[in-house]
């Protein structure tokens, strides 16, 4: 029987949790250990919580969106502790979950945002305040994510999929949260203006591929740094460094202007749909960065191989 705050189990070392392709009747809250997640579409990816600390990770949130079955198959790397949630026979007002799918996905934007350059220095209360602001917005290739002239009331974090960035037909730059740049967190943009009374886009942004984007509103921004005045200042500074640095590449003035047409919204998804996608995002994101570390040691050893045998190689003496 479930208690109201779930039911404590363990796992042991490589056992596993569940496969791909399988009906989804819980869900679980990983408090301590080590679990590895693999699936198809990404290479595998190891998420870890130490012990004693105050956020575990949501795993297996497909059994809340009814019938959909599991992602991903999650095994321990070794002994797991874990709170699990039966969803089988759960039954839940549309209030009440409605209220777990925000607490849920805020909870998975937090762990987004702690890889993201301009939010990874904030407190964990700081990230909590700002991670339920959030809305998940998807885009196709050849979508507009905004269009020069259009308001500056949006702030985006590129999650996965790639974005290209154009004035008048011109390129400026390409966003890639596929390979490259997301090693080093997610991209994000949109701050240009983003305070400023009527501000409008300096330039177009584009989906180049199927994209998944974190989305701040104007007011959601506003509220936030109610509670950490000094971002603002933060944000400035790297909006400014960046803009500069584009000019400096395509000749081009990346002023915000002020006035001009409105640009069609475009539609959050539910909450619950968008925690899965926070969190596919985030495995993806994990397994290159472990891929990419891999790959350097091997290059680092191959290097250092070559260089004792050239070393160890007799040199060879004129006569």
């Amino acid at each position: 029987m479930m208690a109201y705050g779930g039911t404590a189990s363990k796992l042991k070392r490589y056992g596993v949790l569940y496969r791909s392709g399988a009906a989804s009747s819980a869900f679980y809250v990983l408090t301590h250990g080590a679990v590895s997640v693999a699936s198809e579409d990404a290479p595998a990816a190891t998420l870890n919580v130490e012990r004693g600390a105050k956020q575990g990770l949501p795993l297996g949130l497909e059994s809340l969106s009814g019938g959909m079955r599991r992602q991903a198959t999650v095994s321990a790397l070794e002994a797991c502790e874990l709170v699990t949630f039966p969803t089988r026979d759960l039954q839940l007002s549309s209030d009440r979950l409605q209220r777990l799918a925000e607490k849920i996905f805020a909870d998975t934007a937090v762990a987004a945002l702690r890889a993201t350059p301009v939010f990874m220095d904030l407190t964990a209360k700081q990230l909590q305040a700002v991670a339920g602001l959030f809305e998940l917005e998807q885009f196709q290739p050849g979508q507009a994510v905004f269009t020069e002239g259009g308001h500056c009331d949006k702030l985006f974090i590129l999650l996965n999929g790639s974005v290209g960035i154009t004035k008048r037909g011109q390129a400026i730059a390409n966003l890639d949260a596929t390979v490259g740049e997301s090693l080093g967190g997610h991209p994000f943009f949109g701050t240009a203006g983003l305070l400023e009374a009527d501000a409008r886009r300096p330039y177009d942004v584009g989906s180049r591929t199927p994209s998944n984007v974190l989305v701040l509103s104007l007011g959601g921004f506003k509220r936030f740094l109610k509670q950490v005045p000094d971002f603002k200042e933060r944000l400035t500074d790297f909006a400014d460094m960046r803009r500069k640095a584009w000019e400096l590449e395509c000749g081009l003035s990346l002023e915000v202007g002020f006035g001009g047409p409105d640009e069609a919204e475009t539609s959050p998804i539910n909450r619950l749909e968008a925690a899965l996608v926070v969190q596919a995002s985030m495995r993806s994101m994990l397994a290159r960065r472990q891929w990419s570390s891999r790959k350097d040691l091997q290059d680092i050893k191959g290097i250092e191989k070559a260089e004792a045998a050239a070393q160890a190689e007799p040199t060879l003496q004129r006569p």
